[in-house]
């Protein structure tokens, strides 16, 4: 791994700052695992295997403040390890977050039509938050093979962390929208960083950045 932790010498950054320099220093290897989560992910089903192995090399760039050597090859080592592991709570959390995805975009478009729907478009944003909450720490998780309980650890770790946590995951969404509403202007995005960025940003939640 090449080293990129010049900034710590002069002591510890902000998390924006550190966030920006990590983006520079791994621009080319955060496009590069977009595009091998793209392309691992067009059977759909197997979005589980590809947030785990991405998450835990984005985990990785924050934990160490290093630039990933061979990302694409560490992609598929990690894809191919936790892909029976990870591949059913990539089914549920799929489900659950077209659902209640769905569900923000619709009832959102429909407030101004009554108080009832404003309860519903909440609802669904509050499941959101913390299915995308539990997420953000569950599934780098996936790639300690001595966690036990995965879904209750996650849970605790994203409690330990809410602030951190429930700013993530809005920055996350937020990215995400912003993606799924202005489609197909976003496109290149999308298949630029689209998804590798907003897994970066989770790790900033998972990743204890204050040591």
């Amino acid at each position: 791994m090449k080293k990129k932790s010049a900034a710590q010498k002069t002591g510890q950054p902000s998390v924006l700052l550190r966030f920006l320099s990590l983006t520079v220093d791994n621009l080319w290897n955060l496009l590069r695992l977009n595009v091998v989560f793209l392309v691992s992910c067009i059977p759909l089903v197997t979005i589980g295997p590809a947030l785990a192995a991405l998450s835990h090399l984005t985990a990785q760039m924050v934990r160490d403040n290093e630039e990933i050597s061979s990302p694409v090859k560490s992609y598929f080592f990690y894809f191919r390890q936790l892909f029976f592991r990870a591949l059913p709570i990539g089914l549920l959390t799929l489900l659950i977050h077209i659902v209640f995805g769905g569900g923000l975009l619709i009832y959102g478009s429909m407030m101004g039509a009554g108080t009832g729907y404003l309860l519903l478009c909440s609802c669904s944003l509050l499941v959101l938050l913390l299915t995308g909450g539990i997420c953000l720490h569950l599934y780098p998780m996936l790639a300690q093979p001595n966690e036990g309980n995965l879904l209750a650890n996650a849970a605790t770790h994203a409690l330990q962390r809410m602030g951190r946590t429930v700013i993530a995951v809005l920055i996350m969404i937020g990215l995400l929208l912003a993606q799924l509403l202005t489609f197909p202007v976003s496109l290149p995005v999308t298949l630029c960083l689209g998804i590798a960025l907003p897994a970066l940003v989770g790790s900033f939640a998972y990743v204890d950045t204050t040591v």
